[in-house]
């Protein structure tokens, strides 16, 4: 037994642990994050009371991550006379939106190309628009508001593992110029001046990836929201939705009554009954290293801090924080059975993108990895965003499923809803993205073995690709 003491009474007066409190019903006790850590996180206060009572709203947010957030901020903007409410079940950041790479995707290019390939090179420029949007959506946040999130303007590195992928980048810079997206193929030479690795035979540069501290960027979101007279009450987790006129949500304490509900819980909210043949729950596992010293920085370079990004099919990707850590993330995802909600550390997976790590970067072998994280995001079988409103009434609005790109279409999801709230008919509700028809997902057990399946293809290939 060590010394940390947990206390588990959440109205005690002192606090006594160097552990934070488990949030109610949410089976992660702790998330080992290095964002956690260098935004303060765990030093904030949790929002209490904890919802308690039956409580009659205009406008209830279930999930405190970005998509609820966004989705809240511009929502009170619109209509600030009503009463809008956010339901956390955890507190907000807790999910994905706290939990990711720190990557700020402008221009999505792979979304991009498979909208091109179906839809053709117009709207894949609306794609990359709308997506741009997103991001001016989070500067003018930024700037309006003071927000200190570590937004940093960087460039991105597509990073080519074979002369092979080199030439598909090629293809990829030519269709980047058609759609007016600043981007250049550089040499193996050049990628290793760059960021002191010869491990790769060149890379796609571009303006696609900008980069923040995360967790900075939620809790800074939801101080503006609650400036905004929105309540956020957190620890308090929805167990049923009730669709009506008036619908009825159930959570572990009290209820709510709401005109209308905004559904913000991307891969979680199969737990809520809601979409669960429609978003697969994949999780994503980060590592980020203590740190590094003058030297070890030195023999990096990396002067730049780029967005950086492997062309494999079962991907890395990595930048450098502020306080020069690397931080390091895919490799593998993991799909648990039955699409639930899976462990936040696997150890083969962590294991791997260990190894990984010194493999590109061989220099910084006994370097300690200081944080190993993991979590579940949302992702569609068509790889494309879900954003619309639903039900009988018209009154359950949705954003989910952003394929790892959510730092970005999260805001632009929140503009969305609060438009299509207010039945205005714009650019952004006219989308065609919005109220798409939602593709299905199998059941088991063929969900489970089409994942296994895939995996092993893409791991044979990229093993395949790599010794030619």
């Amino acid at each position: 037994m060590n010394n940390r003491s947990i206390t588990s009474n959440t109205n005690s007066k002192k606090e006594n642990c160097s552990f934070p409190k488990q949030p109610l019903g949410i089976y992660e006790y702790y998330v080992n994050n290095a964002w956690y850590e260098t935004s303060g996180f765990y030093d904030q206060k949790t929002n209490a009371p904890l919802l308690k009572k039956k409580t009659k709203v205009d406008i209830a947010i279930i999930g405190g991550g970005f998509t609820g957030l966004a989705s809240a901020y511009h929502l009170a903007k619109k209509f600030p006379a009503k009463r809008i409410i956010i339901i956390e079940g955890a507190r907000c950041g807790y999910g994905a939106s706290g939990r990711n790479g720190g990557h700020v995707i402008v221009y999505p290019f792979a979304q991009m190309m498979n909208i091109k390939e179906k839809r053709g090179l117009e709207a894949a420029r609306t794609m990359g628009q709308m997506s741009k949007h997103g991001y001016e959506n989070i500067v003018s946040m930024v700037k309006n508001h003071g927000l200190d999130c570590d937004l940093r303007d960087s460039r991105h590195l597509s990073l080519c593992e074979t002369e092979k992928n080199l030439e598909s980048a090629k293809e990829i810079h030519k269709t980047l110029e058609m759609l007016d997206i600043d981007s250049s193929i550089i040499d193996r030479k050049e990628v290793n001046a760059r960021i002191g690795t010869n491990h790769f035979h060149g890379a796609l540069e571009s303006e696609c990836e900008k980069g923040v501290d995360p967790a900075k960027l939620v809790l800074g979101m939801k101080k503006i929201v609650e400036s905004l007279n929105v309540e956020i009450y957190e620890q308090t987790r929805a167990l049923k939705i009730n669709p009506g006129k008036t619908i009825n949500i159930e959570t572990e304490f009290g209820e709510v009554e709401a005109d209308s509900v905004v559904i913000a819980t991307n891969a979680y909210s199969s737990m809520l009954g809601m979409f669960k043949r429609n978003i697969v729950s994949i999780s994503d596992y980060v590592i980020a290293t203590e740190p590094l010293n003058d030297q070890q920085m030195a023999s990096l370079g990396w002067k730049g801090r780029e967005g950086l990004c492997d062309d494999r099919h079962l991907f890395n990707y990595y930048r450098i924080s502020e306080d020069n850590r690397i931080v390091f993330g895919g490799e593998m995802p993991a799909y648990y059975y039955g699409n639930k909600i899976g462990l936040i550390n696997n150890k083969k997976i962590l294991t791997a993108l260990e190894e990984r790590l010194i493999t590109i970067w061989p220099q910084l072998k006994g370097v300690k990895i200081a944080h190993r994280w993991g979590g579940p995001c949302g992702i569609s079988r068509d790889e494309l965003p879900l954003v619309g409103v639903t039900g009988e009434h018209k009154n359950i609005y949705y954003g989910i499923g952003y394929t790892g790109e959510g730092v970005v279409w999260t805001q632009v999801a929140g503009e969305i809803i609060s438009q299509l709230y207010a039945g205005e008919d714009t650019d952004l509700t006219r989308f065609f993205l919005v109220n798409r028809p939602m593709p299905y997902i199998p059941p088991e057990p063929f969900m489970k073995i089409g994942f296994e399946t895939l995996m092993v293809y893409y791991g044979l290939k990229d093993k395949f690709n790599r010794n030619q």
